[in-house]
């Protein structure tokens, strides 16, 4: 497995953010044939270690922030400051796989400090790009899903969402 860890500046924000994955699945992660995540969600809160929680049969996490499934969550994710965690309603389990990545990763930007919504969506799309989450292929098609929007979110319009988050996936990242 190859091992690749973000830390220090990375787009200009620092986010520990490591994913672990076959050198294979870079290229090709799920699109929009692949169903969305396997099994149930679960339906009592759960909470998983860092580096325990799995998008897509690939292992993601947060530097040490634990991942918590919460039922009765009123979002499809939220980042909680105190204590330091991801929460997630099993809701989320339901979306595709690269929905879940730019969830997780927004969130992540949050957990890290990054307060403003467009902010988040910039760090979440950037870190995609950077860790192969996403691809010129995939990209428009999760583009496609963020402009449909999902139910229970709290941020601008999807097409108003897609608009700011355009510039951020064309962006070249800094060397």
């Amino acid at each position: 497995m190859v091992r690749a860890k973000l830390a220090g500046a990375l787009f200009g924000l620092a986010l520990p953010v490591a994913l672990a994955m076959p050198a294979a699945a870079r290229s090709g992660l799920p699109g929009p044939s692949v169903p969305a995540a396997p099994g149930p969600a679960p339906v009592s809160e759960q909470t998983l270690r860092a580096g325990a929680f799995r998008i897509a049969d690939i292992p993601v996490y947060c530097g040490p922030v634990p991942t918590v499934v919460v039922p009765r969550l009123g979002d499809l994710a939220q980042a909680s400051p105190r204590p330091t965690q991801i929460l997630l309603h099993p809701a989320f389990f339901e979306q595709d796989p690269l929905v879940q990545f730019f969830v997780y990763g927004h969130q992540c930007a949050h957990v890290n400090g990054v307060k403003a919504e467009a902010q988040a969506d910039c760090a979440a799309i950037r870190l995609g790009l950077a860790m192969g989450w996403f691809t010129a292929d995939t990209l428009p098609y999760l583009l496609e899903e963020l402009e449909r929007g999902v139910p229970g979110w709290t941020h601008s319009p999807g097409p108003q969402r897609v608009r700011a988050i355009l510039p951020c996936a064309h962006a070249r990242p800094p060397r």
